[in-house]
C-alpha cells in the first residue's frame, strides 16, 4: 500500500510540475506575443507608407505575429468585403468579393468583434460559397478607423483548432493599432486639406486687396498728381503778378496793403511747396529702386553743412554727433530725402533750445537688424499724438511756432517701408526727440 501511494503522489506531483512548465512556458509565450505587438504597433506608427502599403504590411506582421501560413486584409466596400491584399496564400483570391452574410469575416464586421474558428470546413456561421478553401481554422477583426468599420484583418492556417485565445486578443491589438495609425494619417490629411484650403482662401483674399489697395493707390496717386500739376499754373500766375504788384505800385499802397501783399506771397510760397510734396508722394510709388551702399554720415554732414549756412547765426551752437561714417543699403536719392528730412527737421525743431545738438548713429535691434537713429534736443512732443506723425499733412505743432509741409515725415515712412523697413519715434514735451528706422538687409 505504501508503495502505491508513493507512485501515486509522484504522478500528481510530476502533473503539477508539468502543469506549472506549460503555465510558464503559456506565460512566456504571451509576453513575447505582447512584446511582438508592441513592436509592430512602434513599426507602424513610424511608417510613412500610404494606407494601401500599411493594409499589406499589417497583414504580413500578422501572419508572422501568429505563426501562421496566411493572412490577407478585408476592405468593406459597398456592404460587401473584397480581398485586397494576402501573404502566404494565393494571389489569386486578391480582388475576391463576397457578402457580409455567411462569412466568418463577414460576421466579424457585424458584430463588430474578433472571432476564431477551429475548422471552417464544419463552422455553421460559414458558407463558403462554392469556393474550396485553402485552410482550416481562422481568426478576423475587424478594422475600425474612428468610428467607421472599414474592412478585417484575417488570419488562417492549414491545421484545425490552430489558434488560440491569445491569438485572436493579439490581432485584435494589431487591428487597433493600425486603426489609430491611419486615424491619425486621416486627421493630418483632413487638417491639411483644410490648411490648403485656408491658405489659398486667405491668399486669394490677400490677391484681391492687393489688387483694390493698388488700383486705390494708382487713383490716389494720379489725382494727387493732376491737382499738384494743375495747380501749378495757376500758383505761377498769382507769384508773378504779386511780385510785378510788390515791385512797381508798393508805393501806391499803404501799411495794411502791403501786409496783404505779404500774405498773399507768403500763402504761395507754402501752396509751391504743398504741390512741391505732393508730387514728391505721387512719383515715389512708381520709382524704381537702386540697391547700392549709401553712407548716411555723409549725407547727414553736407545736409547740416547747408542748414548752418543758411542760418549762420546759429552755426556756433549747432553740433552735429555722428560716426566718420556710417554704412546703409538703398537707393541713394530716397536715403538723402530720408537723411534730410530727419536731420532738418531736428534742426528746426531745436530753434528755440539754447544748442542744436543732433545726433546720428545706428545699434544692433532685437532682431539683429540694425536700427538706425536721429535724435535732437529740441521740443519735443507728446507720445500721445504718435500716431498722427507719419500722416500726410499732419502736425504735431502749428504753422506760426514751426514752419513746414506735414509732408517730410509721411515722405520719408514711404521711402523706409519701400526699403522693407520700418520707423518708429520716441519724445516727450521739452526733451527732445528720437527717430528710428530700419532698412531690409
Amino acid at each position: 500500500m505504501d508503495t502505491r501511494r508513493i507512485e501515486d503522489e509522484l504522478r500528481e506531483s510530476e502533473l503539477r510540475l508539468l502543469t506549472m512548465i506549460e503555465s510558464e512556458a503559456a506565460a512566456r509565450r504571451s509576453a513575447l506575443r505582447l512584446r511582438a505587438v508592441v513592436q509592430a504597433q512602434r513599426e507602424l506608427a513610424a511608417s510613412d507608407a500610404g494606407e494601401a502599403q500599411l493594409t499589406s504590411r499589417i497583414a504580413e506582421m500578422a501572419r508572422r505575429l501568429l505563426d501562421a501560413d496566411g493572412a490577407a486584409y478585408e476592405a468593406l466596400e459597398n456592404g460587401r468585403l473584397r480581398i485586397r491584399c494576402v501573404t502566404g496564400i494565393s494571389q489569386a483570391h486578391v480582388g475576391t468579393e463576397f457578402p457580409l452574410d455567411g462569412s466568418l469575416s463577414g460576421l466579424a464586421v457585424q458584430e463588430q468583434t474578433s472571432l476564431r474558428s477551429d475548422d471552417v470546413e464544419t463552422d455553421a456561421r460559414s458558407h463558403r460559397h462554392g469556393v474550396r478553401l485553402e485552410w482550416r481554422s481562422l481568426v478576423a477583426a475587424p478594422l475600425h478607423i474612428g468610428r467607421d468599420t472599414v474592412g478585417v484583418i484575417a488570419v488562417v492556417s492549414r491545421e484545425a483548432a490552430y489558434f488560440t485565445q491569445d491569438d485572436q486578443y493579439a490581432l485584435e491589438l494589431l487591428a487597433e493599432s493600425l486603426g489609430t495609425v491611419l486615424q491619425h494619417r486621416r486627421d493630418a490629411e483632413q487638417r491639411e486639406a483644410s490648411d490648403r484650403a485656408h491658405r489659398a482662401e486667405l491668399e486669394e483674399r490677400v490677391r484681391e486687396r492687393t489688387e483694390q489697395l493698388q488700383a486705390a493707390n494708382a487713383e490716389l496717386e494720379a489725382f494727387s498728381y493732376s491737382i499738384a500739376h494743375d495747380l501749378r499754373s495757376p500758383l505761377t500766375s498769382i507769384d508773378g503778378f504779386s511780385r510785378v504788384l510788390a515791385e512797381r505800385y508798393a508805393d501806391q499802397l499803404d501799411e495794411e496793403g502791403r501786409h496783404y501783399l505779404q500774405r498773399i506771397q507768403a500763402g504761395v510760397r507754402q501752396m509751391s511747396e504743398l504741390t512741391d510734396a505732393m508730387l514728391s508722394l505721387a512719383h515715389l510709388s512708381g520709382v524704381s529702386l537702386k540697391d547700392e551702399p549709401v553712407d548716411l554720415a555723409g549725407l547727414a554732414y553736407g545736409v547740416f553743412a547747408q542748414l548752418r549756412e543758411r542760418e549762420p547765426e546759429r552755426a556756433a551752437t549747432a553740433t552735429l554727433e555722428a560716426p566718420s561714417r556710417l554704412w546703409a543699403r538703398g537707393d541713394p536719392r530716397l536715403l538723402q530725402q530720408v537723411v534730410a528730412n530727419l536731420v532738418g527737421n531736428a534742426w528746426k525743431f531745436s530753434a528755440r533750445s539754447p544748442r542744436t545738438e543732433v545726433r546720428l548713429g545706428s545699434f544692433a535691434g532685437t532682431g539683429g537688424e540694425t536700427v538706425y537713429y536721429v535724435a535732437d534736443s529740441g521740443v519735443g512732443f507728446d507720445m500721445a499724438h504718435a500716431s498722427r506723425l507719419f500722416g500726410a499733412f499732419q502736425r504735431l505743432h502749428s504753422p506760426s511756432e514751426f514752419d513746414g509741409t506735414g509732408i517730410g515725415l509721411a515722405l520719408v515712412q514711404k521711402i523706409v517701408n519701400r526699403h522693407g523697413g520700418r520707423i518708429w519715434a520716441e519724445s516727450a514735451p521739452g526733451e527732445g526727440a528720437t527717430f528710428y528706422f530700419t532698412l531690409a538687409s
